[in-house]
């Protein structure tokens, strides 16, 4: 006789323990023997959270182990099934997360399992349907799993997050677990915090006697309860509340508590679970807003709202952006999705900062302050201190958050000391109106919405302008280079990732210094941000902000000031060739040569040597290093004195002598070799493998490229100048007739290059690939527009690659009849940066009429 085998089914997968078996779709899957054993009790205990004592004991059952092997196992078996699979409870274990069909009876587990319940064997005051409740399902488990194991769990969360939504529905799928059933109390409307208890009664039509404590009153006739209240609402009568789980918790051992709420209890065995909200996708395409919650709750209100929606290729980045912006808020979206009818998407997307008056087409059922955006941020608002709502209002000012500092130094005054702020802010976290993120040093932000009201709050109180300069004051304070040392004359006034974390702030900065800020603050302000900007690879973004404020330096400009600010402005130009940056670096020469700052001077020289190579100004630039060479110091950190080494190859190469230029580079690269930075593998891969370009020997460019481009990807970098090896790589392959496998690396060059605003020098190696494939219209245009790029931008190509061009042309001319070309070539510089690209991207064939097709050898 066979022996019984039993499988359980949960996604794509089927498990059978007597076996120790688990197949995806049928194959085999290797799982170790712990992970195997978590497995199986994880999967018998579905439906509850299993403490980590517990599986401790079941999986090494005859061993003493760390609690630190247990995450480890859980970690191999997310890796498998995916990490929504396994909920983790925070301080207390893990929970299975899928539904599991097979084993005995599905019947069996019916009563346990969320969505299986029958309401019809079991009481409430809840409606007969409950609308679907879209993405939430992780939540949705996890919060049942609490619910059903412990007896007073808060969900937390900010306004229009959707906490009563989910509540709801666990309470809806935990039904059959309370003989005595489950009751929704609806705590909103109650302006007295005494009227909990009555609130409570009344739902459940329970007799109070008058001059007796309500709440022991309560918990006294619900001794013997088995039952699940849902105290909804609870931010505004916290106090009456706590005074009834205490009592229930003291006289009603079967009653479970499970109240939404913006802020804690704080009353003993709470368990708190915060709502974060809906993921939003992190990038603009299709793919992404399929992963998205926010987006599948979207596309279901714009079809309900307006039937010929459809998201798709064309729509996705729109949607993408409105959900970002919106924060991924339930209550946001749904009433966003309601305007598409009026406005259509594209209409809705750039209102968005209209929000408060836009978006108030709620639901005439729903509560009121659920049927605006601007009333649920107003019932949050209306609630605070007076001296803490003057706290958050000014915490708007904040773009992307704040430190503890930064938040003292600008929402405190005469009457708000620094230490009334951190006691404010406190309950401002609590409150659910303040995102507390991050470990050792924690940043806070104010979600979009709660930032524009915030930011409307302060307008309405005549702070708006005083708090912006406080606001741009404070970060210069933060970013202002504060050491002198002749050695680190370039070093970042803090960590990068403190640096990076400013980016929106310093670009909120910018953007009112430039017009409200007096000169010297705006021209800090421009020195300060710039180590943010460059330190997130973004000196296109850079330029385009501190390029308007060169009209601010003046005679009276402090020259220290001045100085600083130039050589930033040239330091950014140094790594894209903007011609602006030769200027910049000759008024930081003569300004460092008159102080006698002799490191500032030598950074000042490096990129305007580097901007002056890539211009074609080799004479004007030869004194600049003979005077770089003679004040060098051999003690400066070899990082500064690779840059100088690498300003010198661009000048070499520019003059056509790539052997004295990969001398050069080599040194550059050995320089940073010395300090262990990653940039190292990046002077390899870009500037001693353009050097052998130059030289003619493109197997060797190749494997430099290549082999830095292995280390890069092996560290995780993926920084601009990653954009730079790739660059070489990409003209490599195409002298090799490899163009098929240029295309998808100029790709990815082509994002990292964009970003610094150096992406036009690939359109040469595209063209000449889409040439090798038979596409000279396509060839014609790209060259037309590199051509147009180069003679805007005031640049000279270097001898190898001006060699490289006349080929091209060559075999242009003897593809393309003259007319033609120049047709092409006119368009082509015609044309839009991204539409270039995109032909340049295209890898299939063409024929025209009048075309011939030359030999694909150079």
């Amino acid at each position: 006789m066979a022996s019984h085998r039993t499988t359980y089914f949960f996604g794509s997968f089927a498990l059978s323990p007597e076996d120790r078996s688990l197949h995806r779709d049928g194959h085999p899957v290797k799982l170790g023997s712990r992970a195997f054993d978590l497995l199986w009790v994880l999967v018998q205990n579905r439906n509850r959270v299993v403490p980590k004592a517990e599986l401790l004991d079941a999986v090494w059952p005859d061993a003493e182990v760390e609690e630190a092997n247990l995450p480890v196992q859980v970690l191999a078996l997310r890796q498998v099934l995916g990490r929504e699979a396994i909920a983790t409870v925070p301080g207390r274990g893990y929970g299975f997360v899928w539904p599991v069909a097979g084993g005995e009876p599905l019947a069996e587990h019916a009563r346990h399992m969320p969505g299986l319940a029958k309401r019809a064997n079991w009481l409430t005051n809840l409606p007969s349907a409950l609308e679907p409740l879209i993405g939430r399902d992780r939540e949705r488990t996890v919060l049942s799993c609490m619910v059903a194991e412990q007896r007073l769990v808060t969900l937390l969360g900010s306004a229009g997050v959707g906490k009563s939504r989910l509540s709801r529905a666990v309470a809806f799928d935990l039904g059959e677990r309370y003989a005595d059933g489950v009751w929704w109390i609806e705590l909103a409307p109650l302006t007295d915090a005494r009227r909990v208890p009555h609130a409570v009664a009344q739902v459940l039509h329970l007799t109070l006697n008058s001059g007796e404590d309500a709440a022991v009153a309560v918990a006294t006739l619900l001794r013997d309860s088995q039952s699940l209240l849902v105290l909804d609402n609870a931010e505004h009568v916290l106090a009456g509340v706590r005074e009834l789980v205490m009592a229930l918790g003291q006289r009603a051992p079967q009653v479970h508590v499970l109240v939404t709420s913006q802020a804690a209890l704080h009353v003993p065995n709470e368990q708190r679970q915060p709502l974060a909200p809906m993921s939003v996708p992190d990038e603009p395409s299709l793919a992404s807003c399929r992963r998205s919650d926010a987006v599948t709750l979207f596309e279901a209100r714009a079809r309900a709202a307006y039937p010929t929606f459809t998201l798709d290729g064309s729509t996705a980045a729109a949607v993408a952006d409105v959900c970002c912006r919106l924060d991924g808020i339930p209550l946001a979206i749904e009433l966003a999705a309601a305007r598409l009818p009026l406005l259509g998407l594209e209409g809705l997307r750039h209102r968005l900062d209209e929000r408060f008056q836009l978006l108030t087409a709620g639901s005439a059922v729903a509560m009121p302050r659920h049927q605006t955006l601007r009333a649920a941020m107003s019932w949050s608002f209306d609630l605070l201190s007076p001296q803490a709502q003057r706290v958050f209002r000014r915490l708007g000012v904040f773009a992307g958050g704040c430190t503890l500092e930064a938040a003292q130094q600008v929402a405190g005054d005469p009457e708000l000391g620094p230490w009334d702020v951190v006691e404010h802010l406190a309950n401002l976290v609590d409150r659910s109106l303040v995102q507390a993120e991050g470990g050792v040093t924690p940043r806070y932000r104010l979600l979009e919405t709660a930032r524009l009201f915030a930011l409307e709050q302060l307008g309405a109180a005549e702070e708006l302008e005083q708090l912006r300069e406080r606001h741009a004051r404070a970060l210069d304070a933060l970013l202002t280079v504060r050491k002198e040392d002749n050695r680190l004359w370039r070093t970042p006034p803090t960590s990068s990732v403190v640096l990076v974390a400013e980016l929106e702030n310093a670009r909120a900065a910018m953007r009112w210094a430039r017009t409200f800020a007096d000169a010297d603050l705006a021209l800090s302000l421009a020195v300060g941000t710039s180590y943010a900007f460059l330190t997130a690879d973004l000196n296109a973004e850079y330029l385009e902000e501190a390029l308007p404020l060169r009209d601010r330096v003046r005679a009276d400009t402090p020259p220290s000031l001045a100085g600083r600010f130039w050589s930033r402005i040239a330091f950014a130009a140094g790594r894209n060739g903007h011609a602006v940056g030769l200027e910049a670096g000759r008024n930081a020469i003569g300004i460092w040569r008159q102080l006698g700052e002799h490191g500032w001077l030598y950074d000042a020289l490096t990129w305007t040597i580097a901007i002056g190579a890539r211009n074609g100004q080799v004479a004007e630039t030869a004194p600049l290093i003979d005077e770089g060479e003679l004040i060098e110091q051999a003690d400066w950190p070899p990082a500064l004195r690779s840059s100088f080494c690498w300003a010198k190859h661009r000048w070499w190469q520019l003059q056509g002598r790539p052997a004295e230029a990969l001398a050069c580079a080599r040194a550059q690269a050995e320089l940073l070799a010395q300090t262990g930075s990653w940039v190292m593998h990046v002077a390899w891969g870009a500037n001693v493998a353009d050097c052998e370009l130059s030289l003619g020997r493109p197997v060797e460019a190749e494997a430099h490229a290549r082999t830095a481009l292995q280390a890069l990807d092996a560290l995780g970098v993926d920084q601009n100048i990653v954009g730079h090896v790739m660059d070489a790589l990409v003209v490599a392959l195409v002298e090799l007739d490899r163009g098929d496998e240029a295309l998808p690396v100029a790709r990815r060059a082509r994002r990292l290059l964009a970003r610094e605003g150096d992406d036009l020098r690939l359109l040469e190696p595209l063209a000449a690939a889409a040439g090798a494939r038979g596409n000279w219209e396509v060839a014609a245009q790209l060259i037309g527009h590199a051509d147009a790029g180069v003679s805007m931008r005031g640049e000279k190509r270097w001898p190898s690659a001006v060699q490289r061009r006349n080929q091209l042309q060559r075999r242009l001319e003897h593809a393309v009849p003259a007319a033609k070309l120049r047709e092409l070539m006119r368009a082509g510089a015609a044309m839009g940066r991204d539409k270039a690209f995109e032909l340049g991207f295209d890898d299939g064939p063409t024929e025209r009429v009048g075309i011939s097709q030359p030999s694909k050898s150079f």
